[in-house]
């Protein structure tokens, strides 16, 4: 009967609903957050899960029950309904079928998890969401009514706002506002619940309407304090923002893994924090952020508006999912020469971009077409740029029985079959260069080399490119290149004479691609004659495939399966893929690209430049032909004209700029790294000035230092103020005091000194008896006496100990279950 009454006294005391109600406001400005990111459809009911883990957390911290047994049962309870959750996503089907359906999906999750594959499912991502949130609802109502605290519940949410605002891009100011006023009255509700616990115990009387009181007090003060927030001038937080952008980088590098697994997000969109680079899911986008412009491109002065296709980046796997960039090392960009060659066959394209977003477009450099050896210039000097190139196209050579040895398949270069073994670095990195290789590194033992590291300089060039530092909103860099077309001579059309990092990356498939696709591939080409009759075979094949850019890829299937069996429709990068896919099939090179196609239509004559949105973004499929380069082809029959149009402004690549050089080659000494003399008005180039977060960093990490150390000077100087005036014994004890209070284990009314002081040495650990502390403070107050000097050396050994032990104790508060009696 006692737990009845109990429980009925819950169920009517009005500040219990009080506190719950403040909790629920909390819960629901994260949830409308989450529910307006609209990350999935259909979600899982956040609502319904939140007020069940209210709930939950509620009862269960009311009843006198351990904490491991409580929150077994929550656990128990919060699979259940994250199971019900489940079940409630899977449309259709009976009960048993749903069950198996789950199963299914499940352990297909996890097969793509463990082997680095890219899922195409969503529902994994649902059931984490909701499991998380009726957990989150139940840590939130056990911190508050079973710690007094609510700060654990406040973390998790902010934790979750974080990701929607920063990480994703996503959420609502409402939602953001509604948790900060929410919060803060929170924080004040559950210190006074703490206090009056304590007064209840200790039979302390308190007006009964000190609830609404101090929570309307509070109220006012939360008001003012946004307002002030609001008022701050911005200019004040340009540091900070650098500062967070250091400081969230390593998080936002999980992106990539958040893009790879969590499914088809509604709308197509990834996180913010993902650049492309190492993974492009096929969902029905491309990834970039959907309001707004990415980017500014303008031209030189007096260009006309033409075609223009940027590569950002190019992938070299393909996975069930989508498309995966391979095992990487980054490389310097080798080439620092400020302006393209005088002997090319056209006028190459010189852009100049002018970066808005974060994301891929400050993450990637993008470059129009294939780029030259050429820096990258900004404003303030050459931009540093690392090449992201394929682990594959490294070239390990070692030397052993004085003869070059490779791996199996692999060909040595003709200048390390007569290297001397004592060359130095710089010889041996001239002669490599001469014949179309980048020194990597060099291994000597006794002075002799053992071992050389190349990779192909086509390989270098070919690759994805990426600032030495993301750029920030406004940055600007100028990138040079052409557009190389198909070959035109019959003897580079039929030349399979592939090196061997192309062959080893860009003709391997997947072990998991359906036995079908490769057959159709050879039934559409595989008698065709020459490596670009098999690429115009399979475009024409491809042509009678609809775009359709709303059409999505069941879960668990293979996008490019489903899409030239199943589905006979489907968005331009299932084309890419397909095309890619089928010209690997019959032994044709080819890779996938992502970038922007810009047409005439784009550009602005007012600011005279193309306004870049994400509308712009393009899959599409790159083939290799020797002594050419990656050719980029129409991905679908809709921009073909705008495709050969390009070509009209592109050439095929020379191979003298990245294949072997003779000695009097007019670009050998640009491509070593001699530059020429500047032209007048051009920038010098100042190796590693370019725009990132350095110099800002910096100054922002010495600002917040000096801030942290002023604060600390100033607390300690307040601090040694407050008890100045005092004799030590009694600036002990006062200390004492104070630090008790703040660890919840102060004075209480009517102790006396002697009897908080035994109390205060059982309840820290280590701390038997501290009357000492007491007699000593007694001897000095009342006494008006100073204590005998071996007291105070004792009591001045004694603090520091004891100081620590209360400090960390303000730390274990929240976490604390009680007091000791």
């Amino acid at each position: 009967m006692t737990a009845a009454r109990q429980a009925a006294r819950w169920m009517v005391d009005w500040e219990e609903w009080l506190s719950l109600g403040l909790a629920y406001l909390v819960f629901l400005s994260v949830a409308w957050s989450i529910q307006r990111a609209s990350w999935a459809s259909p979600m899982p009911s956040l609502w319904l899960l939140g007020i069940g883990g209210l709930l939950a957390g509620w009862v269960l911290a009311r009843l006198p029950m351990p904490w491991p047994l409580a929150w077994g049962t929550a656990v128990v309870w919060g699979l259940l309904a994250t199971f019900l959750q489940a079940l409630f996503l899977i449309p259709g089907a009976g009960l048993g079928e749903k069950v198996d359906i789950l199963y299914l999906r499940f352990e297909r999750y996890f097969h793509i998890v463990f082997s680095g594959g890219i899922s195409n499912d969503t529902l994994p991502f649902l059931v984490l969401v909701a499991g998380l949130t009726f957990g989150g609802a139940f840590l939130m109502a056990w911190s508050l009514f079973r710690w007094h605290t609510a700060w654990p519940a406040l973390a998790l949410g902010g934790a979750t706002l974080l990701v929607n605002f920063v990480v994703l891009d996503r959420g609502v100011l409402g939602a953001f506002l509604l948790f900060a006023i929410s919060g803060l009255l929170l924080l004040a509700r559950a210190n006074l619940m703490g206090h009056q616990r304590r007064w209840q115990r200790e039979g302390v009387a308190y007006p009964a309407l000190l609830s609404p009181a101090h929570l309307h007090l509070a109220f006012w003060g939360v008001l003012l304090l946004l307002l002030v927030a609001w008022t701050v001038p911005t200019a004040y937080g340009r540091p900070l923002a650098h500062l967070w952008g250091a400081v969230s980088a390593p998080f936002r590098g999980l992106a990539d893994d958040w893009a790879r697994l969590v499914g088809p997000l509604r709308g197509g969109r990834l996180p913010r924090g993902v650049d492309l680079s190492q993974v492009l899911p096929l969902r029905g986008g491309l990834g970039l952020p959907i309001d707004g412009e990415l980017a500014r491109v303008r031209l030189p002065e007096d260009s006309k508006p033409v075609p223009l296709l940027l590569r950002i980046a190019a992938y070299e796997d393909y996975a069930l999912g989508g498309w995966k960039a391979s095992r990487r090392t980054e490389v310097e960009w080798p080439f620092q020469a400020l302006e393209p060659p005088q002997n090319l066959p056209v006028e190459p394209t010189t852009v100049q971009v002018e970066v808005l977003r974060g994301g891929a477009p400050a993450s990637l450099v993008m470059v129009p077409g294939q780029p030259l050896p050429v820096a990258f210039i900004t404003a303030d000097g050459t931009l540093k740029v690392k090449a992201l190139v394929p682990d594959e196209a490294i070239l390990k050579v070692s030397w052993q029985d004085g003869e070059p040895r490779v791996a199996k398949g692999k060909e040595v270069p003709d200048v390390l079959r007569s290297v001397g073994v004592s060359w130095d670095d710089e010889a041996l990195r001239r002669a490599l260069l001469r014949q179309g290789y980048l020194l990597l590194r060099a291994d000597r033992r006794d002075g002799r080399l053992k071992m050389v590291e190349v990779v192909p300089l086509e390989a270098v060039a070919s690759s994805t490119l990426m600032p030495q530092h993301s750029l920030s909103p406004g940055a600007t860099y100028r990138a040079v290149g052409v557009v190389p077309a198909p070959p035109t001579d019959s003897s580079s059309q039929g030349s399979a004479d592939y090196p061997w990092w192309v062959r080893d990356i860009y003709l391997a498939l997947p072990p998991e691609l359906p036995a079908r696709v490769v057959e159709l591939a050879r039934q559409v080409a595989g008698q065709a004659p020459t490596p670009l009759a098999k690429v115009q075979a399979i475009r024409r094949f491809l042509s009678r495939y609809p775009v359709d850019q709303l059409l999505e890829t069941p879960p668990g299937r293979d996008v490019v399966d489903h899409f030239l069996f199943e589905a006979r429709r489907g968005p331009v990068e299932a084309h890419a893929s397909a095309m890619v896919i089928m010209l690997r099939a019959v032994g044709v090179p080819a890779r996938l690209a992502v970038g922007l196609l810009l047409s005439p239509g784009d550009y602005d004559e007012e600011a005279k430049a193309y306004r870049v949105t994400a509308s712009r973004a393009m899959a599409w499929p790159e083939v290799y032909f020797p002594g050419h380069g990656w050719a980029p082809f129409a991905p679908d029959r809709e921009n073909v004209g705008i495709f050969n149009a390009l070509f009209q402004y592109g050439l095929p690549v020379p191979i003298g700029l990245f294949g072997p050089l003779g000695p009097e080659d007019s670009l050998l000494a640009e491509i070593l790294g001699t530059p020429e003399p500047p032209l007048e008005g051009a920038p010098s180039p100042q190796v590693g000035s370019g725009r990132g977060v350095g110099g800002p960093l910096m100054w922002a990490l010495l600002a917040t230092a000096g801030a942290i150390a002023l604060g600390g000077a100033a607390i300690r100087l307040i601090w040694q103020k407050l008890f100045s005036r005092l004799p030590e014994a009694q600036q002990i004890w006062e200390k004492t005091v104070l630090l008790a209070g703040w660890a919840g284990l102060g004075p209480r009314p009517g102790e006396t000194p002697h009897e908080f002081a035994r109390r205060l040495g059982r309840a820290l650990p280590g701390f038997s008896d501290l009357t000492p502390l007491a007699h000593g403070y007694c001897l000095s107050r009342y006494g008006r006496r100073p204590p005998p000097q071996q007291l105070l050396e004792h009591l001045q050994r004694l603090w520091p100990h004891l100081r620590g032990a209360l400090l960390w104790q303000m730390v274990r508060r929240p976490w604390r279950v009680g007091r000791a009696s």
